[in-house]
């Protein structure tokens, strides 16, 4: 985490459905907020990490993940727990996990 990015890291789903994954969907929201906003809209996420950049830290934030293949969206990931900068919040990483 910097005063601009965030680094999160997490575990691909226990099933791929049959047809190997293709994109990560990162999502992000303010905390409390009911709407997330993608924000690798123009990015082909494979790995299962991505550096969230450009980031305004004014509310704490958190994050989710949806892995996607042929047949489209999954289910997404449980939210991370909330984080903003220069708080105990979260560690450096954050990992968000598909099991929830």
């Amino acid at each position: 985490m910097t005063a601009d990015s965030v680094s999160l890291e997490w575990k691909a789903p226990d099933s791929d459905g049959g047809s190997p994954i293709t994109n990560y969907v990162v999502e992000m929201r303010q905390s409390g907020d009911a709407k997330w906003k993608i924000v690798n809209k123009d990015l082909n996420v494979v790995e299962t990490s991505f550096t969230v950049k450009d980031i305004s830290w004014t509310k704490p934030l958190e994050f989710r993940v949806t892995a996607e293949n042929k047949a489209g969206q999954g289910p997404a990931s449980a939210p991370s727990k909330s984080a903003k900068y220069g708080s105990t919040y979260m560690s450096r990483y954050c990992t968000l996990d598909f099991s929830n």
